[in-house]
């Protein structure tokens, strides 16, 4: 019986990877439909060389950025974690975010990592969980800062959709205020009670202030990162754009880059950019240029990782083996 439950599991996983290949093939192909070839190419050809070579600098700085925050967060659990060990897999965890489902490729191979890491399945769901949940506050966060600050565009949609990302940026917040309240609310119901001493016997190393504001910097850190390389980008086809104006437009263009529907965010990435750009006045076929080439710089830069990819997957598997047998 348990064998038919995980081959099931197995072809779920493989309806769901095909499935989100599809969508990225069939969104890019309705995009690049409606790109004129010749400009396209042409704005490849002007590339600025020495931009893109900081580019890819900036992008290894991600990696780093990425593993500063996946160590504070193990280091709680498991101290004397070797960083460049870590640096290793953070590597890797960034170039299958590339090639495999959006943010689901990579955090997988981050809670196996961080299972042999930690001596611990749960607590390593849980680290990797609070991470993309701080992630993905922050950049909430971010998208209205800017937009409230900098954005001098009033379009009812785009109003509308802040006020959606406002609700969610509430919502996680609330979320927050109460889990870490939760030990001051008395319930009287015994099995509560009993909830409560198990979530907080799991979660107790996360509950730290400095911790948790520290990893929320990183996490600013590494967005704003993200939004120097797209504008760098842009830069190097000679389309310069407003780094504040545009800083909003960005973060929604890789919040949805990030959502599970797409293979490392293409095809998704570029009806956003082409959407979202144009409301700064960049033609189709400019965004798309800007789009195709943010996602190719991230996976040439990551691509390295295949190098060392094979001693990490063999290092974990034979971690993992070891540690079922003892």
């Amino acid at each position: 019986m348990t064998y038919f439950q995980s081959k099931a599991k197995h072809y779920r996983l493989i309806i769901f990877g095909i499935v989100n290949f599809i969508i990225s093939l069939v969104l890019f192909y309705l995009i690049f439909l409606n790109i004129d070839l010749k400009k396209f190419l042409n704005l490849m050809n002007s590339i600025n060389v020495n931009l893109i070579l900081l580019c890819v600098l900036l992008s290894i700085t991600q990696v780093l950025l990425n593993c500063m925050r996946w160590f504070a967060l193990a280091n709680q659990v498991s101290r004397g974690i070797n960083f460049i060990f870590l640096f290793k897999h953070t590597y890797m965890v960034c170039f299958l975010g590339q090639v495999l489902p959006s943010s689901i490729g990579g955090e997988a191979y981050k809670i196996i990592a961080s299972r042999v890491i930690t001596s611990s399945l749960k607590k390593s769901i849980i680290i990797t969980l609070v991470e993309k949940y701080i992630v993905l506050m922050s950049l909430i966060f971010l998208i209205l800062v800017s937009f409230y600050c900098f954005n001098s565009i009033l379009i009812y949609w785009v109003s509308s959709l802040m006020n959606f990302f406002l609700l969610a940026g509430l919502f996680l917040m609330l979320i927050i205020f109460l889990l870490y309240n939760l030990k001051r609310i008395n319930i009287g119901k015994k099995f509560v009670r009993k909830i409560k001493i198990i979530f907080y016997r799991s979660t107790n190393f996360i509950w730290n202030k400095k911790l948790l504001i520290y990893i929320l910097l990183i996490s600013f850190l590494s967005h704003i990162n993200l939004l120097l390389i797209f504008k760098l980008v842009a830069s190097s086809i000679q389309i310069q754009l407003d780094f504040f104006e545009m800083s909003y437009i960005f973060f929604i263009i890789f919040l949805f880059s990030q959502l599970p529907i797409s293979f490392g965010g293409w095809g998704v990435r570029e009806a956003t950019a082409v959407t979202g750009l144009a409301l700064l006045g960049v033609s189709p076929d400019e965004a798309f240029t800007i789009s195709t080439l943010f996602g190719l710089l991230f996976l040439v830069s990551y691509s390295p990782a295949i190098l060392f990819g094979y001693k990490n997957f063999e290092f974990l598997y034979f971690k993992l083996v070891n540690k079922k047998k003892n």
